[in-house]
């Protein structure tokens, strides 16, 4: 059953900060706000440092202040996996001071959000999972070159995959614009990460997303980039993808030699 955080909601109110006020200085909503304090769902790991601020306490402190909740847990309407109790201390600190603290448990927790989004985008949709999503690869921005070497690579292997989700979830939003920067993200995070496997994936993905806008030298050229260590399906996926572009190529070329250019361009081809 639900538990309401008591004490976080009077935090709120020794602050002398209405649930309005708080959720203006977060850049959220109150609805927001109110669901934290409900129990129903908890701040967003990037918010907490200055959720923390606001309210006057210190970051160990928050973490007090989130434990009463229930045993099903939401972010940005998805479940989320909140780190273990004993962890929260670590996580929290993490955040404030990523070269210290953001180490592989850390990175691991990430891992383990972004399976919960992609289980759940089916149910929920591209709009209620994008920002549980967005928080994760906004963490790999703002700290992959604070945290220790070791951990880098992890870490921005990470972002890539949640960098390449959000391309995916921005494109069933028909936003092709933010879909295009965040799989542009992934594949320079999978280069750094030296994931090749990874980049072959997301440029295989930026091909069939050419196959939208009917760019069938695109989609072949990306189709046919490598050479990549894929998975067999992902293998099959890429060759498909590579017939389906040339098949489309062809069409395009005979209509092109029996139509006059404007005629051709009128009907997208």
């Amino acid at each position: 059953m639900r538990r309401k955080r008591v004490r976080l909601s009077q935090a709120r109110k020794n602050a002398g900060l209405t649930q309005e006020e708080l959720a203006y200085r977060l850049r959220v909503e109150r609805s927001t706000v109110g669901r934290w304090e409900s129990g129903e769902t908890e701040p967003s790991a990037w918010l907490r440092p200055k959720l923390a601020k606001l309210l006057g306490v210190k970051s160990a402190e928050l973490g007090e202040l989130l434990v009463a909740q229930s045993e099903v847990h939401h972010c940005s309407a998805v479940r989320s996996v909140p780190p273990p109790l004993a962890e929260r201390d670590h996580f929290t600190l993490a955040l404030e001071d990523a070269g210290r603290y953001l180490d592989d448990t850390v990175a691991g927790y990430f891992e383990r959000q972004l399976d919960v989004c992609v289980a759940d985008d089916g149910t929920h949709g591209p709009t209620r999972t994008l920002p549980a999503v967005l928080g994760v690869v906004k963490v790999v921005e703002q700290h992959a070159r604070q945290v220790k070497s070791a951990v880098r690579r992890r870490l921005l292997t990470v972002g890539a995959r949640g960098a390449e989700f959000a391309g995916w979830l921005y494109r069933d939003a028909n936003q092709p614009d933010l879909a295009l920067y965040w799989r542009d993200r992934a594949v320079e995070w999978a280069q750094e990460a030296g994931d090749w496997s990874m980049q072959g994936y997301i440029l295989l993905k930026k091909s069939q997303s050419a196959w939208d806008g009917r760019d069938a030298v695109r989609m072949l050229t990306l189709a046919q980039a490598g050479p990549w260590t894929l998975s067999p399906l992902v293998r099959a996926e890429a060759a498909n993808a590579r017939a389906r572009a040339r098949v489309r190529f062809a069409r395009a070329l005979a209509v092109s030699a029996s139509c006059p250019g404007t005629s051709c361009r009128r009907r997208g081809l």
